[in-house]
């Protein structure tokens, strides 16, 4: 049986490895690191995965890449299938140096599922090998979105934010948060672009558009979704999803499993 354990695939002799998990409703895993990079990727379930100074919302169709060395912990928003490709830093190639949501595409999940079928020490002269090659070349070519959320470092700022993490739905204002915290609404605004590298507001709809597309996959319906994140009206919602994900809130329903799960309590 192919092992769930992520420390059994970082010394493997082949520049890339897959290892499928299943997460229970609850998770929460410690924080640590591999030496390899890892495209994290649910085919059910949704994730929540706190790297880079970031919180990373990362439904079905979207996968989270995480370079190597890099410190995350992952949640999981109820039971989550997880398939995960390691790259060794020879195979990384054009990759992102940062972490990055990644769109998925059918070919790439299939590849996975055909990965797993082959032995870890695959035939790199035989089919498993034309498998991960052709896997590392889809990798290269997935388009990012932006559906990661920047956690500030300052203490002021970071209690502000933890408002809205915690009601993406809240209707404060830059005034009224800034009164909150006992600062002024220029001085906010102004921690806002320096410590997250956006403005308030574009950090909220930052903040929201994540939240949705975690509640979608889910399979709320649009309405509700956007009732619970504070949008005007489903259209709104709509509208503002197309433009920041290019992307309708259908394209990122809840998808049905595919392949046979693995269950393991290891780290991922």
């Amino acid at each position: 049986m192919r092992s769930s354990n992520a420390a059994d695939y970082q010394h493997v002799p082949r520049p890339l490895a897959v290892m499928a998990q299943t997460f229970p409703p609850g998770y929460r895993g410690k924080a640590h690191a591999h030496p390899r990079a890892q495209f994290l990727h649910a085919i059910t379930g949704v994730m929540r995965v706190a790297a880079a100074k970031s919180v990373w919302v990362i439904p079905p169709d979207r996968g989270l890449w995480i370079p190597p060395g890099t410190i995350h912990a992952v949640q999981a928003r109820g039971a989550v299938e997880v398939r995960t490709i390691y790259l060794a830093r020879a195979a990384i190639g054009a990759l992102p140096s940062s972490c990055c949501v990644l769109i998925t595409t059918p070919l790439l999940r299939h590849l996975i599922l055909a990965a797993l079928e082959e032995p870890v020490n695959y035939d790199e002269a035989g089919r498993g090998g034309l498998i991960f090659k052709l896997m590392q070349d889809e990798l290269s070519h997935l388009p990012r979105t932006p559906l990661g959320v920047p956690i500030p470092h300052g203490k002021r700022l970071k209690s502000a934010c933890d408002r809205l993490l915690a009601n993406p739905a809240s209707r404060l204002g830059l005034e009224e948060l800034a009164r909150e915290v006992g600062a002024s609404p220029r001085t906010l605004a102004r921690e806002f672009a320096a410590e997250t590298g956006l403005s308030f507001t574009a950090w909220r709809n930052r903040l929201r558009l994540a939240e949705a597309s975690a509640q979608l996959a889910e399979g709320l319906s649009v309405a509700e979704v956007a009732r619970r994140c504070g949008y005007g009206s489903p259209s709104a919602f709509t509208a503002m999803m197309r433009r920041t994900l290019g992307a309708g809130p259908r394209d990122v329903r809840a998808q049905p499993a595919r392949g046979k799960p693995r269950r393991g309590p290891d780290d991922e």
